[in-house]
């Protein structure tokens, strides 16, 4: 069973300790204001079942950090929540506002760089890059913009964000209670463990076939039927090798391939806040 994350209410933690406090303080500068913090378990095996494929000192520095709660905040117009984390030794800073229409805007901290993957992932993630990696869940109702700069400038790069969404209808639900951020972030995350799997579905029925008929065909080419059964195993083994790498990278990146934000939403009551 793959390990999977389970969003809760992690406030009333007796560990308080933030992953980047100046973050937060900036944020309070600028009018947001804390509801409370979101802790993530693992399940099945705990945060050492994600750490596993690490090599020790990645892990090590994995099952330290990323346990710590994220902080969040609602906007001073309750038109959004920002929550702060950990990850991989930069601030993931994100900002994310429901629409009416139930459509997600979200503003992300682009990545200082590559994170390290697990050793199992090393092949083809060597053809990933940051700016598709960040927005691999965004769809038509679903806008994830990276962006650079203070927490200030990413505030105004989702407002920018927000107002484009407004010109196409619809208008920002109230952001108020930790109740409904745990609610935004856990649909989040059913959406992009959807993505996931509807890529990897996509990996199976469109690659395999592939490299089937292409050591098929490299079996008749090469006029030895006798070996028929002995080379297109051997063909398609070496195309899956080769190819597989980066085909998969390429799969999970198309957009129009990937489930709609509100066809995971809807299945979940809304909190009356939101």
């Amino acid at each position: 069973m793959r390990p999977r994350l389970e969003h809760r209410d992690a406030t009333g933690d007796e560990h308080t300790r933030s992953s980047f406090p100046e973050i937060v303080e900036a944020l309070e500068e600028l009018g947001f204001r804390r509801v409370g913090r979101i802790g993530a378990v693992v399940v099945p095996g705990g945060v050492e079942a994600l750490a596993r494929g690490y090599p020790p000192d990645q892990r090590e520095l994995f099952t330290e950090r990323a346990p710590i709660p994220s902080d969040v905040l609602r906007a001073p117009d309750g038109s959004a929540f920002v929550d702060v984390a950990w990850f991989w030794g930069w601030p993931s800073v994100r900002f994310r506002s429901l629409m009416t229409t139930g459509a997600l805007v979200e503003t992300v901290r682009r990545w200082d760089g590559m994170p390290p993957w697990p050793r199992s992932k090393h092949r083809s993630y060597r053809y990933a890059d940051v700016e598709h990696e960040m927005t691999r869940s965004a769809t038509s109702d679903r806008s994830i913009l990276t962006a650079d700069g203070s927490p200030a400038e990413l505030w105004e790069a989702h407002r920018a964000q927000l107002a484009a969404q407004q010109k196409q209808g619809g208008a920002p639900v109230r952001h108020e209670s930790l109740e409904s951020a745990l609610w935004l972030t856990r649909r989040a995350y059913e959406h992009d463990d959807a993505v996931v799997r509807r890529a990897n579905r996509a990996v199976v029925i469109l690659i395999f076939p592939v490299c089937f008929v292409l050591g098929a065909a490299a079996a008749l080419v090469l006029d030895v039927l006798l070996y028929y059964f002995v080379l297109v195993p051997t063909a398609i083994g070496v195309l899956m090798l080769v190819v597989l790498p980066w085909a998969q990278v390429r799969l999970w990146y198309l957009r129009w391939i990937r489930p709609s934000f509100r066809d995971i939403a809807v299945r979940s009551e809304t909190p009356s806040s939101l």
